[in-house]
Protein backbone atom coordinates (compact mmCIF):
# COMPACT_ATOMS: atom_id res chain seq x y z
CA UNK A 1 0.00 0.00 0.00
CA UNK A 2 1.28 3.46 -0.57
CA UNK A 3 2.42 5.06 1.79
CA UNK A 4 1.43 8.37 0.73
CA UNK A 5 -1.76 10.21 2.67
CA UNK A 6 -5.17 8.88 1.09
CA UNK A 7 -5.91 12.63 0.98
CA UNK A 8 -3.19 13.58 -1.06
CA UNK A 9 -3.11 10.48 -3.59
CA UNK A 10 -6.91 11.27 -3.77
CA UNK A 11 -6.20 14.84 -4.89
CA UNK A 12 -3.33 13.90 -7.51
CA UNK A 13 -5.62 10.58 -9.36
CA UNK A 14 -9.14 11.92 -9.62
CA UNK A 15 -9.79 13.63 -12.68
CA UNK A 16 -12.15 16.61 -13.45
CA UNK A 17 -15.37 15.15 -15.70
CA UNK A 18 -19.22 16.12 -16.28
CA UNK A 19 -21.10 17.09 -13.68
CA UNK A 20 -23.22 13.97 -12.32
CA UNK A 21 -20.67 11.67 -12.73
CA UNK A 22 -17.68 10.27 -10.55
CA UNK A 23 -15.18 8.00 -12.51
CA UNK A 24 -13.51 5.26 -10.50
CA UNK A 25 -10.48 6.27 -8.97
CA UNK A 26 -7.19 6.40 -11.21
CA UNK A 27 -9.29 5.60 -14.31
CA UNK A 28 -8.41 8.60 -16.49
CA UNK A 29 -4.57 9.81 -15.66
CA UNK A 30 -3.47 13.21 -15.57
CA UNK A 31 -0.95 13.63 -18.44
CA UNK A 32 1.77 14.62 -15.68
CA UNK A 33 0.13 12.64 -12.55
CA UNK A 34 -0.64 15.11 -11.07
CA UNK A 35 -3.38 17.94 -10.77
CA UNK A 36 -2.39 21.53 -11.69
CA UNK A 37 -2.62 24.06 -8.22
CA UNK A 38 -5.46 26.32 -10.00
CA UNK A 39 -7.56 23.10 -10.37
CA UNK A 40 -7.09 21.67 -6.82
CA UNK A 41 -8.12 25.18 -5.29
CA UNK A 42 -11.29 25.16 -7.54
CA UNK A 43 -12.26 21.86 -7.00
CA UNK A 44 -12.02 22.78 -2.75
CA UNK A 45 -14.19 25.87 -2.97
CA UNK A 46 -16.56 23.55 -4.64
CA UNK A 47 -16.46 21.14 -2.06
CA UNK A 48 -16.30 23.80 0.44
CA UNK A 49 -19.43 24.78 -0.03
CA UNK A 50 -21.41 21.50 0.24
CA UNK A 51 -18.63 19.99 2.99
CA UNK A 52 -19.12 20.41 6.67
CA UNK A 53 -15.47 20.24 7.46
CA UNK A 54 -15.33 23.97 5.96
CA UNK A 55 -16.82 27.32 5.73
CA UNK A 56 -18.18 29.77 2.82
CA UNK A 57 -15.28 32.02 3.98
CA UNK A 58 -12.70 28.59 3.42
CA UNK A 59 -14.74 28.67 0.04
CA UNK A 60 -14.18 31.84 -0.96
CA UNK A 61 -10.53 31.86 -0.20
CA UNK A 62 -9.90 28.69 -2.03
CA UNK A 63 -11.50 30.64 -5.20
CA UNK A 64 -10.06 34.02 -5.00
CA UNK A 65 -6.50 31.82 -4.89
CA UNK A 66 -7.27 30.07 -7.79
CA UNK A 67 -8.46 33.06 -10.04
CA UNK A 68 -5.59 34.85 -8.74
CA UNK A 69 -3.19 32.00 -10.22
CA UNK A 70 -5.50 31.88 -13.53
CA UNK A 71 -4.51 35.51 -14.02
CA UNK A 72 -0.89 34.77 -13.26
CA UNK A 73 -0.76 31.87 -16.12
CA UNK A 74 -2.37 34.15 -18.97
CA UNK A 75 -1.03 32.68 -21.83
CA UNK A 76 -1.09 28.91 -20.56
CA UNK A 77 -3.52 26.95 -23.02
CA UNK A 78 -4.12 23.10 -21.47
CA UNK A 79 -6.94 20.55 -20.80
CA UNK A 80 -6.53 21.56 -17.09
CA UNK A 81 -6.75 25.23 -17.34
CA UNK A 82 -10.60 24.19 -19.63
CA UNK A 83 -11.26 22.63 -16.57
CA UNK A 84 -10.52 25.02 -13.69
CA UNK A 85 -12.67 27.47 -15.84
CA UNK A 86 -14.83 25.14 -15.65
CA UNK A 87 -15.22 24.54 -12.05
CA UNK A 88 -14.97 28.18 -10.87
CA UNK A 89 -18.08 29.09 -13.62
CA UNK A 90 -20.50 26.30 -11.51
CA UNK A 91 -19.14 28.35 -8.41
CA UNK A 92 -19.66 31.44 -10.02
CA UNK A 93 -23.02 30.76 -11.02
CA UNK A 94 -23.73 29.60 -7.45
CA UNK A 95 -22.78 32.75 -6.14
CA UNK A 96 -24.67 35.08 -8.85
CA UNK A 97 -21.93 36.35 -10.69
CA UNK A 98 -22.95 36.23 -13.72
CA UNK A 99 -20.16 38.09 -15.97
CA UNK A 100 -17.88 35.97 -14.57
CA UNK A 101 -19.48 32.97 -14.85
CA UNK A 102 -19.93 33.46 -18.86
CA UNK A 103 -16.62 35.00 -19.09
CA UNK A 104 -14.81 32.01 -18.02
CA UNK A 105 -17.40 29.86 -19.76
CA UNK A 106 -16.61 31.55 -22.92
CA UNK A 107 -12.54 31.35 -21.95
CA UNK A 108 -12.92 27.70 -21.40
CA UNK A 109 -14.66 27.08 -24.89
CA UNK A 110 -12.24 29.44 -26.76
CA UNK A 111 -9.36 26.90 -25.17
CA UNK A 112 -11.17 23.37 -26.13
CA UNK A 113 -11.61 24.91 -29.80
CA UNK A 114 -7.70 26.11 -30.00
CA UNK A 115 -6.94 22.19 -28.77
CA UNK A 116 -9.47 21.07 -30.98
CA UNK A 117 -11.42 19.32 -28.62
CA UNK A 118 -14.83 19.74 -30.61
CA UNK A 119 -13.27 18.02 -33.53
CA UNK A 120 -11.16 15.60 -32.29
CA UNK A 121 -12.68 13.09 -34.20
CA UNK A 122 -13.66 14.47 -37.08
CA UNK A 123 -13.05 12.02 -40.08
CA UNK A 124 -9.96 12.70 -42.42
CA UNK A 125 -10.13 14.90 -45.20
CA UNK A 126 -8.11 17.54 -47.31
CA UNK A 127 -8.69 20.23 -45.00
CA UNK A 128 -7.79 18.64 -42.01
CA UNK A 129 -4.78 19.85 -40.01
CA UNK A 130 -3.67 16.46 -38.67
CA UNK A 131 -4.87 14.39 -35.56
CA UNK A 132 -2.08 12.47 -33.10
CA UNK A 133 -1.60 8.80 -33.31
CA UNK A 134 -3.56 6.43 -31.26
CA UNK A 135 -1.02 4.43 -29.75
CA UNK A 136 -2.56 2.11 -26.79
CA UNK A 137 -4.98 2.33 -24.00
CA UNK A 138 -3.07 4.76 -22.37
CA UNK A 139 -3.87 7.25 -25.52
CA UNK A 140 -7.72 5.63 -25.05
CA UNK A 141 -7.95 6.76 -21.77
CA UNK A 142 -6.44 10.44 -22.30
CA UNK A 143 -9.15 11.27 -25.66
CA UNK A 144 -11.99 10.00 -22.82
CA UNK A 145 -10.42 12.37 -20.73
CA UNK A 146 -10.77 15.35 -23.55
CA UNK A 147 -14.23 13.87 -24.44
CA UNK A 148 -15.62 14.76 -21.23
CA UNK A 149 -13.97 17.29 -21.02
CA UNK A 150 -15.29 19.25 -23.98
CA UNK A 151 -19.25 18.08 -23.55
CA UNK A 152 -18.81 19.59 -19.66
CA UNK A 153 -18.29 22.87 -21.58
CA UNK A 154 -21.15 22.29 -24.03
CA UNK A 155 -23.29 21.20 -20.80
CA UNK A 156 -22.63 24.63 -19.31
CA UNK A 157 -23.03 26.65 -22.86
CA UNK A 158 -26.64 24.85 -22.91
CA UNK A 159 -27.45 25.78 -19.02
CA UNK A 160 -26.23 29.31 -19.13
CA UNK A 161 -27.42 30.29 -22.79
CA UNK A 162 -30.65 32.28 -22.92
CA UNK A 163 -31.02 32.58 -26.34
CA UNK A 164 -30.93 36.33 -26.25
CA UNK A 165 -27.50 38.27 -24.52
CA UNK A 166 -26.15 34.67 -23.42
CA UNK A 167 -26.14 33.06 -26.73
CA UNK A 168 -24.80 29.65 -27.41
CA UNK A 169 -21.40 28.87 -27.67
CA UNK A 170 -21.12 25.45 -29.51
CA UNK A 171 -23.18 24.88 -32.93
CA UNK A 172 -24.03 21.50 -32.56
CA UNK A 173 -23.32 21.49 -36.58
CA UNK A 174 -19.77 21.91 -35.46
CA UNK A 175 -19.28 18.96 -33.23
CA UNK A 176 -16.91 16.36 -34.05
CA UNK A 177 -16.38 15.27 -30.90
CA UNK A 178 -17.77 11.54 -30.08
CA UNK A 179 -19.64 11.10 -26.74
CA UNK A 180 -18.52 9.90 -23.20
CA UNK A 181 -18.42 6.21 -23.20
CA UNK A 182 -20.63 4.35 -20.62
CA UNK A 183 -19.65 4.07 -16.71
CA UNK A 184 -19.48 0.51 -18.13
CA UNK A 185 -17.19 0.80 -20.48
CA UNK A 186 -15.34 3.08 -19.19
CA UNK A 187 -14.04 0.28 -16.26
CA UNK A 188 -13.18 -2.39 -18.51
CA UNK A 189 -11.31 -0.11 -21.24
CA UNK A 190 -14.05 -0.32 -23.79
CA UNK A 191 -13.59 3.24 -24.81
CA UNK A 192 -12.62 2.20 -28.84
CA UNK A 193 -16.41 1.76 -28.57
CA UNK A 194 -17.45 5.45 -28.65
CA UNK A 195 -20.59 6.87 -30.62
CA UNK A 196 -21.13 10.05 -32.98
CA UNK A 197 -23.42 12.20 -32.47
CA UNK A 198 -24.02 12.01 -35.48
CA UNK A 199 -24.70 8.58 -35.73
CA UNK A 200 -28.05 7.75 -37.38
CA UNK A 201 -28.02 4.64 -35.21
CA UNK A 202 -27.37 6.04 -31.84
CA UNK A 203 -30.35 5.82 -29.79
CA UNK A 204 -30.09 2.13 -30.76
CA UNK A 205 -26.67 1.97 -29.63
CA UNK A 206 -26.64 3.92 -26.97
CA UNK A 207 -29.80 3.11 -25.08
CA UNK A 208 -28.20 1.74 -21.96
CA UNK A 209 -25.54 4.66 -21.88
CA UNK A 210 -26.55 7.27 -19.93
CA UNK A 211 -24.33 10.05 -21.61
CA UNK A 212 -26.75 9.83 -24.72
CA UNK A 213 -29.50 10.83 -22.58
CA UNK A 214 -28.31 13.49 -20.99
CA UNK A 215 -26.65 15.50 -23.85
CA UNK A 216 -29.64 14.28 -26.36
CA UNK A 217 -32.10 16.69 -23.80
CA UNK A 218 -29.65 19.28 -23.35
CA UNK A 219 -29.47 19.88 -27.01
CA UNK A 220 -33.43 20.20 -27.45
CA UNK A 221 -33.89 22.19 -24.38
CA UNK A 222 -30.85 24.78 -25.92
CA UNK A 223 -33.27 24.26 -28.87
CA UNK A 224 -36.41 25.75 -27.14
CA UNK A 225 -34.45 28.07 -25.08
CA UNK A 226 -33.16 29.52 -28.22
CA UNK A 227 -36.02 30.07 -30.01
CA UNK A 228 -37.70 31.37 -26.87
CA UNK A 229 -34.83 33.79 -26.97
CA UNK A 230 -35.26 34.97 -30.29
CA UNK A 231 -38.84 35.96 -29.90
CA UNK A 232 -40.82 32.51 -29.76
CA UNK A 233 -44.45 33.30 -30.29
CA UNK A 234 -44.44 37.03 -30.42
CA UNK A 235 -41.84 36.70 -33.50
CA UNK A 236 -43.87 34.15 -35.23
CA UNK A 237 -48.06 34.90 -34.69
CA UNK A 238 -48.77 31.27 -36.32
CA UNK A 239 -51.27 28.52 -34.58
CA UNK A 240 -48.81 26.51 -32.72
CA UNK A 241 -50.51 23.56 -33.63
CA UNK A 242 -49.73 23.76 -36.99
CA UNK A 243 -47.66 20.84 -38.18
CA UNK A 244 -43.94 22.87 -39.06
CA UNK A 245 -44.08 25.21 -36.49
CA UNK A 246 -41.39 25.32 -34.06
CA UNK A 247 -43.66 24.64 -30.63
CA UNK A 248 -44.58 21.19 -32.69
CA UNK A 249 -41.30 20.09 -34.08
CA UNK A 250 -39.80 20.60 -30.57
CA UNK A 251 -42.64 19.16 -28.89
CA UNK A 252 -42.43 16.07 -31.07
CA UNK A 253 -38.29 16.11 -30.28
CA UNK A 254 -39.42 15.88 -26.85
CA UNK A 255 -41.75 12.98 -27.07
CA UNK A 256 -39.27 10.79 -29.72
CA UNK A 257 -36.80 11.34 -26.05
CA UNK A 258 -38.94 10.04 -23.87
CA UNK A 259 -40.12 7.18 -26.03
CA UNK A 260 -36.37 6.22 -27.04
CA UNK A 261 -35.69 5.49 -23.34
CA UNK A 262 -35.49 1.81 -22.23
CA UNK A 263 -38.49 0.52 -20.66
CA UNK A 264 -36.68 -0.14 -17.39
CA UNK A 265 -35.18 3.37 -17.16
CA UNK A 266 -38.54 4.99 -17.92
CA UNK A 267 -39.69 7.72 -15.08
CA UNK A 268 -40.90 6.31 -11.90
CA UNK A 269 -39.25 5.62 -8.29
CA UNK A 270 -38.90 2.17 -8.99
CA UNK A 271 -36.46 3.11 -11.93
CA UNK A 272 -34.64 5.86 -10.01
CA UNK A 273 -34.59 3.26 -6.85
CA UNK A 274 -32.95 0.30 -9.20
CA UNK A 275 -30.77 2.58 -11.07
CA UNK A 276 -29.44 3.90 -7.48
CA UNK A 277 -28.80 0.57 -6.25
CA UNK A 278 -26.77 -0.35 -9.28
CA UNK A 279 -24.52 2.76 -9.33
CA UNK A 280 -24.70 6.07 -7.44
CA UNK A 281 -22.99 7.51 -10.88
CA UNK A 282 -25.61 6.57 -13.09
CA UNK A 283 -28.45 7.06 -10.88
CA UNK A 284 -27.15 11.28 -11.00
CA UNK A 285 -26.86 10.95 -14.76
CA UNK A 286 -30.48 9.69 -15.04
CA UNK A 287 -31.77 12.04 -12.21
CA UNK A 288 -29.98 15.37 -14.26
CA UNK A 289 -31.40 13.74 -17.54
CA UNK A 290 -35.16 13.88 -16.39
CA UNK A 291 -35.07 17.01 -14.45
CA UNK A 292 -33.78 18.62 -17.66
CA UNK A 293 -36.14 16.78 -19.53
CA UNK A 294 -38.81 18.27 -17.51
CA UNK A 295 -37.48 21.49 -17.38
CA UNK A 296 -37.49 21.82 -21.25
CA UNK A 297 -41.41 20.74 -21.46
CA UNK A 298 -42.16 23.22 -18.88
CA UNK A 299 -40.16 25.55 -20.61
CA UNK A 300 -42.04 24.55 -23.94
CA UNK A 301 -45.21 24.67 -22.96
CA UNK A 302 -45.41 27.76 -21.01
CA UNK A 303 -44.43 29.88 -24.12
CA UNK A 304 -48.51 30.55 -25.08
CA UNK A 305 -49.39 31.83 -21.89
CA UNK A 306 -49.36 35.68 -20.41
CA UNK A 307 -46.63 36.16 -18.22
CA UNK A 308 -49.15 38.46 -15.74
CA UNK A 309 -53.10 37.72 -16.73
CA UNK A 310 -55.68 39.79 -16.79
CA UNK A 311 -58.60 39.60 -14.22
CA UNK A 312 -60.66 36.97 -15.46
CA UNK A 313 -58.40 35.21 -17.61
CA UNK A 314 -58.82 31.40 -18.13
CA UNK A 315 -56.28 29.28 -19.71
CA UNK A 316 -58.48 27.00 -20.88
CA UNK A 317 -60.56 29.25 -22.73
CA UNK A 318 -60.18 32.35 -24.73
CA UNK A 319 -57.38 33.85 -26.09
CA UNK A 320 -53.62 32.37 -24.93
CA UNK A 321 -52.41 35.84 -23.96
CA UNK A 322 -54.76 38.53 -25.53
CA UNK A 323 -52.43 41.18 -25.23
CA UNK A 324 -49.73 39.66 -28.10
CA UNK A 325 -51.43 36.24 -29.60
CA UNK A 326 -53.79 37.56 -32.54
CA UNK A 327 -57.39 37.56 -32.62
CA UNK A 328 -58.23 35.75 -35.61
CA UNK A 329 -56.48 32.28 -34.40
CA UNK A 330 -58.87 29.66 -35.36
CA UNK A 331 -59.93 27.20 -32.52
CA UNK A 332 -57.04 24.47 -31.52
CA UNK A 333 -57.93 21.01 -32.03
CA UNK A 334 -60.65 19.54 -29.27
CA UNK A 335 -58.40 18.46 -26.08
CA UNK A 336 -55.21 20.75 -27.21
CA UNK A 337 -55.20 23.50 -24.59
CA UNK A 338 -56.27 21.12 -22.16
CA UNK A 339 -53.15 18.40 -22.81
CA UNK A 340 -50.89 21.31 -22.74
CA UNK A 341 -51.70 22.52 -19.51
CA UNK A 342 -51.65 19.35 -18.07
CA UNK A 343 -48.39 18.26 -19.58
CA UNK A 344 -46.99 22.04 -18.53
CA UNK A 345 -48.34 21.14 -14.70
CA UNK A 346 -47.84 17.44 -14.70
CA UNK A 347 -43.78 18.73 -15.54
CA UNK A 348 -43.53 21.35 -12.96
CA UNK A 349 -44.57 18.86 -10.03
CA UNK A 350 -42.41 16.55 -11.74
CA UNK A 351 -39.51 18.65 -10.98
CA UNK A 352 -40.20 19.18 -7.59
CA UNK A 353 -40.91 15.47 -7.24
CA UNK A 354 -37.60 13.61 -8.63
CA UNK A 355 -35.61 16.64 -6.73
CA UNK A 356 -37.01 15.44 -3.33
CA UNK A 357 -35.96 11.76 -4.78
CA UNK A 358 -32.35 12.89 -5.44
CA UNK A 359 -32.46 14.80 -2.21
CA UNK A 360 -33.14 11.37 -0.05
CA UNK A 361 -30.98 9.08 -2.16
CA UNK A 362 -27.89 11.63 -3.12
CA UNK A 363 -27.90 14.24 -0.62
CA UNK A 364 -25.76 17.00 -1.17
CA UNK A 365 -25.32 16.47 -4.83
CA UNK A 366 -28.56 18.06 -5.75
CA UNK A 367 -26.60 21.15 -3.68
CA UNK A 368 -23.69 20.94 -5.46
CA UNK A 369 -24.75 22.44 -8.96
CA UNK A 370 -26.91 25.40 -8.54
CA UNK A 371 -28.31 24.53 -12.08
CA UNK A 372 -31.27 22.62 -10.44
CA UNK A 373 -32.32 25.98 -9.16
CA UNK A 374 -33.14 26.67 -12.84
CA UNK A 375 -35.54 23.75 -12.72
CA UNK A 376 -37.06 24.56 -9.47
CA UNK A 377 -37.20 28.41 -10.79
CA UNK A 378 -39.33 27.38 -13.26
CA UNK A 379 -41.38 24.76 -11.41
CA UNK A 380 -42.34 27.50 -8.69
CA UNK A 381 -42.87 29.72 -11.23
CA UNK A 382 -45.40 27.82 -12.86
CA UNK A 383 -46.75 27.05 -9.80
CA UNK A 384 -47.69 30.64 -8.70
CA UNK A 385 -49.17 31.51 -12.27
CA UNK A 386 -52.00 28.92 -12.03
CA UNK A 387 -52.51 29.23 -8.22
CA UNK A 388 -53.15 32.46 -9.06
CA UNK A 389 -55.92 32.10 -11.35
CA UNK A 390 -59.85 30.95 -10.89
CA UNK A 391 -60.11 27.86 -9.43
CA UNK A 392 -62.71 26.96 -11.50
CA UNK A 393 -60.07 26.20 -13.90
CA UNK A 394 -58.05 23.73 -12.44
CA UNK A 395 -60.72 21.76 -12.11
CA UNK A 396 -61.18 20.81 -15.39
CA UNK A 397 -57.23 19.51 -15.57
CA UNK A 398 -57.34 18.32 -12.02
CA UNK A 399 -54.27 19.29 -11.03
CA UNK A 400 -55.27 22.23 -8.24
CA UNK A 401 -54.17 20.08 -4.89
CA UNK A 402 -50.83 18.85 -6.76
CA UNK A 403 -49.64 22.86 -7.40
CA UNK A 404 -49.97 23.91 -4.06
CA UNK A 405 -47.72 20.66 -2.78
CA UNK A 406 -45.70 21.01 -5.66
CA UNK A 407 -45.36 24.76 -4.46
CA UNK A 408 -44.32 23.94 -1.05
CA UNK A 409 -41.78 21.65 -2.04
CA UNK A 410 -40.12 24.24 -4.58
CA UNK A 411 -39.93 26.20 -1.75
CA UNK A 412 -38.28 23.47 0.90
CA UNK A 413 -35.93 22.60 -2.11
CA UNK A 414 -34.73 26.64 -2.68
CA UNK A 415 -34.20 26.72 1.14
CA UNK A 416 -32.34 23.82 0.96
CA UNK A 417 -30.04 25.28 -1.83
CA UNK A 418 -29.73 28.65 -0.18
CA UNK A 419 -27.20 26.56 2.48
CA UNK A 420 -25.01 26.15 0.01
CA UNK A 421 -25.77 29.07 -2.34
CA UNK A 422 -26.69 32.39 -2.48
CA UNK A 423 -28.38 32.51 -5.37
CA UNK A 424 -31.39 31.36 -4.21
CA UNK A 425 -31.93 34.82 -2.58
CA UNK A 426 -32.12 36.21 -5.31
CA UNK A 427 -34.88 33.58 -6.69
CA UNK A 428 -36.68 33.79 -3.68
CA UNK A 429 -37.18 37.72 -4.48
CA UNK A 430 -37.78 37.60 -7.95
CA UNK A 431 -40.72 34.81 -6.76
CA UNK A 432 -41.90 37.18 -3.85
CA UNK A 433 -42.46 40.35 -6.68
CA UNK A 434 -43.56 38.06 -9.12
CA UNK A 435 -46.21 36.77 -5.99
CA UNK A 436 -47.83 40.61 -5.35
CA UNK A 437 -47.95 41.41 -9.34
CA UNK A 438 -49.94 38.10 -9.44
CA UNK A 439 -51.89 39.37 -6.50
CA UNK A 440 -52.28 43.30 -7.94
CA UNK A 441 -53.62 41.45 -11.34
CA UNK A 442 -56.42 40.44 -10.15
CA UNK A 443 -57.60 43.71 -8.31
CA UNK A 444 -57.78 45.86 -11.76
CA UNK A 445 -59.37 45.22 -15.00
CA UNK A 446 -56.73 46.61 -17.00
CA UNK A 447 -53.99 44.31 -17.91
CA UNK A 448 -50.61 45.89 -16.31
CA UNK A 449 -48.25 46.72 -19.38
CA UNK A 450 -45.40 45.19 -19.80
CA UNK A 451 -43.29 48.23 -19.35
CA UNK A 452 -44.08 48.22 -15.42
CA UNK A 453 -42.77 44.33 -15.48
CA UNK A 454 -39.99 44.63 -17.95
CA UNK A 455 -37.19 43.89 -15.41
CA UNK A 456 -38.99 41.35 -13.15
CA UNK A 457 -40.21 39.51 -16.60
CA UNK A 458 -36.48 39.25 -17.40
CA UNK A 459 -35.44 38.21 -13.76
CA UNK A 460 -37.84 35.00 -13.68
CA UNK A 461 -37.14 34.12 -17.17
CA UNK A 462 -33.50 34.59 -16.93
CA UNK A 463 -32.42 32.90 -14.31
CA UNK A 464 -29.33 33.76 -13.33
CA UNK A 465 -28.36 37.91 -13.11
CA UNK A 466 -25.91 40.30 -12.06
CA UNK A 467 -27.74 42.47 -9.33
CA UNK A 468 -26.68 46.48 -9.50
CA UNK A 469 -24.51 45.93 -5.67
CA UNK A 470 -23.31 42.31 -4.93
CA UNK A 471 -21.41 42.73 -2.43
CA UNK A 472 -19.04 40.53 0.28
CA UNK A 473 -20.33 40.74 3.60
CA UNK A 474 -16.81 39.56 6.64
CA UNK A 475 -18.11 35.67 5.75
CA UNK A 476 -17.99 35.99 2.38
CA UNK A 477 -21.00 35.79 1.51
CA UNK A 478 -22.76 37.70 -1.39
CA UNK A 479 -25.08 39.62 -0.73
CA UNK A 480 -27.54 40.73 -3.63
CA UNK A 481 -29.05 44.06 -3.10
CA UNK A 482 -32.00 45.37 -5.70
CA UNK A 483 -32.24 48.96 -3.54
CA UNK A 484 -29.78 51.51 -3.02
CA UNK A 485 -31.49 52.73 0.70
CA UNK A 486 -32.70 50.97 3.53
CA UNK A 487 -36.40 51.23 4.09
CA UNK A 488 -37.49 52.79 7.14
CA UNK A 489 -40.76 52.73 9.15
CA UNK A 490 -41.73 48.94 7.56
CA UNK A 491 -44.79 47.28 9.05
CA UNK A 492 -44.21 44.35 10.92
CA UNK A 493 -45.64 40.77 9.20
CA UNK A 494 -48.94 39.62 10.40
CA UNK A 495 -51.15 36.43 8.74
CA UNK A 496 -52.95 39.82 6.55
CA UNK A 497 -49.69 40.16 4.66
CA UNK A 498 -50.27 38.20 1.50
CA UNK A 499 -48.11 40.64 -0.32
CA UNK A 500 -45.38 41.56 1.67
CA UNK A 501 -42.09 41.86 0.05
CA UNK A 502 -39.03 41.56 2.77
CA UNK A 503 -36.58 44.22 3.42
CA UNK A 504 -32.65 43.25 3.20
CA UNK A 505 -31.66 45.99 4.81
CA UNK A 506 -34.16 45.76 7.73
CA UNK A 507 -35.52 42.27 7.54
CA UNK A 508 -39.19 43.54 7.92
CA UNK A 509 -41.57 43.33 5.37
CA UNK A 510 -42.89 46.46 3.02
CA UNK A 511 -46.82 45.62 2.34
CA UNK A 512 -47.68 46.70 -1.12
CA UNK A 513 -50.49 49.45 -1.30
CA UNK A 514 -54.54 48.42 -1.36
CA UNK A 515 -54.85 50.35 -4.19
CA UNK A 516 -54.59 49.61 -7.62
CA UNK A 517 -51.88 49.13 -9.06
CA UNK A 518 -50.86 51.75 -12.33
CA UNK A 519 -47.79 51.61 -13.44
CA UNK A 520 -45.84 53.65 -11.42
CA UNK A 521 -46.82 51.82 -8.28
CA UNK A 522 -45.84 48.45 -10.20
CA UNK A 523 -42.44 50.31 -10.71
CA UNK A 524 -42.32 50.93 -6.99
CA UNK A 525 -43.17 47.50 -6.14
CA UNK A 526 -40.76 45.81 -8.52
CA UNK A 527 -38.24 48.79 -6.97
CA UNK A 528 -38.60 47.20 -3.53
CA UNK A 529 -35.90 45.65 -1.51
CA UNK A 530 -35.17 42.23 -1.36
CA UNK A 531 -35.33 39.38 0.91
CA UNK A 532 -33.19 39.16 3.57
CA UNK A 533 -30.05 36.50 3.28
CA UNK A 534 -30.62 35.44 6.98
CA UNK A 535 -34.23 35.33 7.07
CA UNK A 536 -35.62 31.60 6.03
CA UNK A 537 -37.77 31.43 2.92
CA UNK A 538 -40.24 29.60 4.41
CA UNK A 539 -40.96 31.63 6.99
CA UNK A 540 -40.77 34.82 4.08
CA UNK A 541 -43.17 32.91 1.65
CA UNK A 542 -45.79 32.49 4.26
CA UNK A 543 -46.25 36.48 4.82
CA UNK A 544 -45.77 36.77 1.26
CA UNK A 545 -49.00 34.36 -0.02
CA UNK A 546 -50.09 32.23 3.61
CA UNK A 547 -53.13 31.41 0.76
CA UNK A 548 -50.91 29.81 -1.77
CA UNK A 549 -49.11 27.68 0.77
CA UNK A 550 -50.57 25.27 2.85
CA UNK A 551 -49.06 24.58 6.25
CA UNK A 552 -46.17 21.70 6.30
CA UNK A 553 -46.76 18.61 6.60
CA UNK A 554 -43.09 17.65 7.58
CA UNK A 555 -39.93 17.78 5.74
CA UNK A 556 -38.97 14.79 3.47
CA UNK A 557 -35.83 12.62 4.40
CA UNK A 558 -33.06 14.51 3.11
CA UNK A 559 -34.21 18.37 3.35
CA UNK A 560 -32.12 20.42 5.71
CA UNK A 561 -34.15 21.52 8.65
CA UNK A 562 -35.69 25.12 9.13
Amino acid sequence: MSSKPVGETRKRRRPAHLPGQRAPIACIPCSTGELSQSLTLAVLALVARVSSWSSVADSWKYYNSARELLQNLSDDVSLQRIQTYLVLCVYEVGCGLESRAWIHLGNAIRMAQILRLPVMDKPPSPFDWGKPEQTGDEDLLARELKRRTFWSCFFLDRLLSNGRDRPNGIQEQDICCDLPVSEEDLVFRRIGQSLSLNDPDLWQKGKHNLYVLLIRILIIFGDITAWHGRGGRHADKREPWKSGMPFTVLDEKLAEWERQIPTHLRYSLGAFTAVSMVSISQSKLWGLSYLFFFLAKASLHREYYPFVPQKGYNPCEGQFDPSSTPDDWRSPPPGWRKESIRQLLKSSYSITELYGWMMTKLSPFPGVYPFMGLCLMTSTVVNLFYLSLDETGFDKVGFHQRIESSLEEGIKAMENLRQFWDLPTYWINRLSLYRALLEKSKTVDQPISKEGSRRLTDGIMNYLRETRHSMENQHGRLLHVESSEPTENCAQPSSADLNAVVSTSTGHYNTPSEESPQDHDVAGLLNSPIVDGRQPLLVVWRAIGKSAVPNLRGKPQGYAAD
